[in-house]
């Protein structure tokens, strides 16, 4: 490998098809088009006078020279990346915003205290995106995030904890005692809380399965059924009920992170503990603090006492 390598974006191309193993992932994460990434890694090719690559069944397995670019690219991407961390951050001008990733249910929480939380940062401009797939911080496609369940093991990552967020079941008002259950997928990526639907159904039908809390939250004030919710949403909504206190195990805390090299960077910093604040004022909103499962008034069924039981008694 005798050649010099002309363009350090075929590198970054080339362990994006690594890591992905097909042309059009690595296209996606990329931001690019298929046939770009794929003429970046013919030139690639071409420059060190090896093939990199070899295409198995419709997947893009690494050569042993692929393995050994790998292994040399990997670190350099990661200094590349903190070089262009550090000079976005020394460069950044008064109206370039902290850009802040999130998943759709907390970004459109967070819109609702969007004043309170541009009066904490002091009018730092803030570019608020939902993604359902995490963005890399460590590849500047954001400043901050805001993340649930888990967090990252690998990086220099900055953590806090904002909050605790707490689900519950919930119906509309006027909903017969035999209302269907709108589960989760079984594919879903929170596998407890399908699990936890089904298990709640007691062998009951669930004729419908939605993946987005938002299809589910409109199915449910539609009519169509009862479902999980996050307590802040469905306690908002006066046309819903809760049908029980919100389970301990569904529970998911919530986090912000930004990467380690903008520890100096004020506007992120600062942003960060805005989050923190507003998400500590409205605790009580994402724990379902705020209201107790109210019971709905039935003529005949099961007894009261029964209604105490367990959850999904409920709706038998």
């Amino acid at each position: 490998m005798s050649q010099r390598l002309s363009n350090w974006d075929d590198l970054r191309v080339f362990l994006a098809v690594a890591e992905t193993g097909s042309l059009s992932a690595a296209a996606r994460q990329l931001q690019m088009s298929q046939p770009t990434v794929g003429r970046r890694l013919r030139a690639l090719e071409q420059d060190a006078g090896v093939r990199l690559f070899d295409r198995v069944s419709n997947r893009m397995e690494l050569t042993e020279a692929g393995r050994e670019v790998q292994r040399v690219a990997a670190p350099m991407r990661g200094t590349a990346d903190a070089v262009e961390r550090r000079l976005g951050g020394l460069l950044a001008g008064e109206q370039d915003p902290v850009r802040i990733t999130s998943t759709g249910s907390v970004a459109f929480f967070l819109t609702q205290f969007l004043p309170e939380l541009m009066t904490r940062t002091g009018g730092i401009p803030i570019a608020l995106s939902s993604t359902k797939e995490p963005l890399n911080l460590a590849r500047r496609e954001a400043d901050v995030a805001i993340r649930m369940r888990r967090l990252p093991v690998d990086g220099d990552l900055v953590s806090r904890k904002l909050a605790t967020l707490r689900f519950s079941i919930y119906g509309p008002a006027q909903a017969p005692s035999h209302a269907s259950i709108i589960g989760l997928p079984k594919t879903e990526r929170r596998p407890s809380q399908s699990g936890f639907l089904d298990d709640w159904a007691q062998g009951r039908p669930v004729p419908l399965r939605l993946s987005d809390v938002f299809l589910r939250y409109h199915a449910v004030r539609s009519g169509h059924g009862v479902s999980l919710l996050p307590c802040w949403l469905g306690d908002a909504d006066p046309g819903l009920v809760r049908l029980m206190p919100p389970p301990p195990e569904l529970a998911e805390d919530v986090y912000c992170l930004y990467h380690g090299d903008n520890r100096a960077f004020a506007p992120v910093v600062k942003v960060c503990q805005a989050l923190g604040d507003v998400f500590r004022v409205h605790a009580g909103l994402l724990a379902g603090e705020r209201g107790e499962p109210r019971r709905r008034k039935r003529r005949e069924g099961p007894s009261s006492a029964t209604r105490r039981g367990r959850p999904g008694r409920a709706l038998t």
